[in-house]
């Protein structure tokens, strides 16, 4: 369950146990992974868009919107294969018939160092989040009425502030590079909201909620396996708030020509998911889209769902440079 969940006695003292949004397709929307990302592509620029939703066919659906933008500077100034990755991301996030809204801008900047057959980047995120509580149906544990359920005509008690606002600071690595002609490899580490900002709706709680970090640790190999077929596993595991997310993944990718390309995709959410993905590249623009399949306890959450989780997509433009050569070696991970 990658959204934030409202319990009663969470609205009680209005603060929430939550997890960042992410996506299935977590290579194509690559800053919301990894600061150390940007500018990890080939090309000058990149801009691209992505949404998901979730659970339509139960409930009010959780609904996320995107947008992000990042270019490679000063390569030819800096020194022989180092770049400046430097780069935007806008994302809307809504959960449930509240609703609970997210809006945040996050400026994101890597320096790529380098190192001949490797290059190591490190990179810095800084933005503002927003978070809203709408007018929608919300319930409060003195609304309960034993053996009755819940009574919206019950008054509430609370005094609850409708919008809040913080900075937010997150930091990554990221080691990438050739093992010989036909293996690359890339791996990173990220962690996210470094401060643990503050978090209080609540005006007569005395105890702010703090904001939990998310630690993410990812990687994979890349594998050339004909003219025409590259292999990536991958494996991604993030921590949040007690909350485990282990995705195992493969990736096939195959070449339609040197600009155009196929892949497909297939992941494990531990505990929780399968989700599959199909990519199409063409020349500068490339597509994604994924669906997640629930197996594990959320399948149950109604009938309704037949298990199916949610659908995501992911549109990406990209501008090429005169000075860059393919990369399909040092930019080793999905292109979806």
């Amino acid at each position: 369950m990658r959204k934030v969940s409202i319990l009663a006695v969470a609205i009680a003292t209005l603060t929430a146990t939550a997890q960042d949004v992410h996506m299935t397709q977590m290579y194509g929307v690559p800053l919301l992974l990894n600061p150390a990302m940007t500018g990890f592509f080939n090309g000058c620029y990149r801009v691209g868009a992505f949404g998901r939703l979730q659970w339509s066919t139960v409930m009010e659906a959780y609904k996320t919107l995107g947008v992000y933008a990042d270019s490679r500077l000063l390569e030819g100034t800096l020194p022989r294969g180092d770049a400046l990755g430097a780069g935007l991301f806008i994302v809307n996030d809504r959960s449930g018939d509240a609703p609970f809204i997210i809006n945040m801008a996050i400026a994101s900047g890597a320096y790529h160092k380098s190192l001949g057959d490797h290059t190591i980047a490190v990179g810095l995120q800084i933005g503002y989040v927003n978070k809203q509580i709408g007018n929608g149906v919300l319930y409060f544990p003195n609304q309960y009425v034993e053996n009755v359920g819940f009574n919206p005509a019950i008054p509430t008690g609370e005094s609850i502030k409708q919008s809040i606002g913080y900075p937010d600071f997150n930091i990554g690595v990221l080691a990438y590079g050739s093992i010989n002609r036909d293996v690359s490899y890339f791996a990173g580490l990220a962690y996210f909201h470094l401060t643990q900002p503050k978090e209080q709706f609540s005006l007569t709680t005395t105890q702010p909620y703090r904001y939990p970090s998310r630690y993410v640790l990812h990687g994979g190999v890349s594998m050339i396996m004909t003219d025409y077929w590259r292999l990536i596993p991958t494996l991604v595991f993030m921590y949040q708030a007690r909350v485990m997310d282990i995705l195992p993944g493969v990736t096939v990718e195959y070449e339609l020509s040197d600009e155009n390309f196929l892949s497909g995709s297939l992941f494990y959410r531990y505990g929780d998911a399968i989700a599959a993905s199909v990519g199409l590249g063409l020349g500068p623009l490339s597509f994604g889209i994924a669906s997640d399949f629930n197996i594990g306890p959320l399948s149950n959450i109604s009938v309704a769902s037949r298990g199916w989780g949610g659908i995501e997509f992911i549109v990406r433009y990209t501008i090429q440079c005169y000075r860059l050569s393919v990369l399909i070696q040092t930019v080793p991970c999905p292109r979806i």
